[in-house]
Order: structure tokens, then sequence, then C-alpha cells
């Protein structure tokens, strides 16, 4: 998809996609909802970095409702912003906090990932190491709810202090790729462990057993033959 704004069928094709995991059950709870209540969802593409899934009434603008943002950092380095909590539906002032829509959101750009967004390169590349994180948390801690870490040069760390600076601080909050998935599609919560490389180890080739040097003296053999007179 290009620069723009497209609406997201949320029918047979999205549902059937939805992993059998731990929290299908709950996300489906959340599109019942989501259904009677004759909602609409979109994803709004306003770079090739940078995409927006909001939920909102059939006569409101996308802006109206709960969004989700999810956009390039840096290269390799993505970040997340949501926003659900004081922010109604304006066409029916329908509250939409505490009925699982940051989970079904993410759940929804995941599927535009996998369906309707180009990714880009490093995307790709990393796959589920990709990094996401947050600079900033105003969420009342919904965060760590879905598992972020501290980030290895947050600023809210001693590291602050450190040659590294401010100016070289990282992610506040941080997790990859693999544990936004595991978070949304299995409830699991906790950063990835991940597995060093086994590095090849050198064949030591066998040692080639010397044979012992025999450190006797040969005794002299003693002349047995006397002389002739």
């Amino acid at each position: 998809m290009e620069i723009g704004t497209y609406l997201i069928d949320i029918g047979d094709h999205f549902i059937d996609w939805l992993p059998e995991t731990e929290n299908k059950h709950k996300l489906m709870t959340t599109i019942k909802h989501f259904k009677e209540n004759k909602l609409i969802a979109g994803l709004n593409i306003r770079q090739s970095s940078t995409f927006t899934i909001f939920i909102s009434g059939e006569d409101d603008e996308y802006d109206d409702g709960i969004t989700f943002d999810f956009y390039m950092h840096h290269e390799g380095q993505w970040r997340f912003g949501i926003q659900i909590v004081d922010k109604p539906v304006k066409s029916d002032l329908l509250d939409l906090s505490g009925f699982g829509y940051g989970r079904f959101m993410m759940a929804i750009m995941i599927y535009c990932l996998d369906f309707h967004i180009k990714k880009p390169t490093d995307m790709i590349e990393a796959g589920d190491q990709l990094t996401i994180g947050i600079c900033a948390d105003s969420s009342d801690g919904f965060w760590d709810h879905i598992g972020m870490m501290p980030g290895k040069y947050t600023m809210d760390t001693e590291r602050r202090n450190s040659k590294t600076g401010p100016a070289g601080a990282g992610y506040d909050k941080e997790f990859l790729m693999g544990d936004w998935k595991r978070w949304v599609f299995d409830g699991l919560r906790g950063a990835l462990k991940h597995k060093k490389p086994k590095s090849k180890k050198k064949r030591n080739k066998p040692k080639k057993h010397k044979k012992p040097k025999n450190t006797k003296r040969k005794k002299k053999s003693k002349n047995t033959k006397r002389k002739k007179n």
C-alpha cells in the first residue's frame, strides 16, 4: 500500500489468520464488542516507515478514536505509541478503555505487516530480533504490562551520568519483535532468551606419543680375546 488511509476488514480472513493460541479468545471478545458497536478499523500510512492503526465510529475522523503508532526511530530500531485512555469514540461517546483494544490494535498492526504493508529492509532483515522501544513512558504502566524491560542505555539509570551521556541514551524501555508477538498472541511476558551462536571449537589434533628414549647406557662389551704373548 502507498501513503494514505485504508479501512481494514476485521472479517473471516483476519479471524482465520489469528494463531490458535492462549489469547485468541480474548481477541475474539474484543472483536465481538467491536462489531456490536459498529466500529471501524483502519491503517494510516504517513511515510514508508510510519504506520498508525485506528479504531473509531463510522462517522468519525480516524483520529477521533483510539490509535496505535508503529514507526522507525533509527534503522533497526522502532518505536511504539498508543492512545486509548480518555479518548472515546466521538460519534456516541463510547469509552473503549478496558476492553482489550490495546492488544487488538497490535494484532491488526501485525496483520497489516503481513498483508498490507511493504516492510522496510531493516525490519525484514532483523525479523523477530528487531528492537522496539519507547523513549518516554506516559502509558501508566502499559509498557511494563506487555513485558518491556529497561533499555540498556536508558536515561533513567546511572548510565545518564556515564560517558555515554543523555545524547547517547537509548530507549527507556524496550524488547524485541518476537517478545511483542508472544504477548499479543500467547500472553507471555519477558524477554526472549537469546542463544549465543555456538562457536566452532577447534579440534585438537591427537598428540603423537613419542617413544620414550632409551636412557640406559649401553654396557661396553668386554674384549674376551686375550692378547697373544
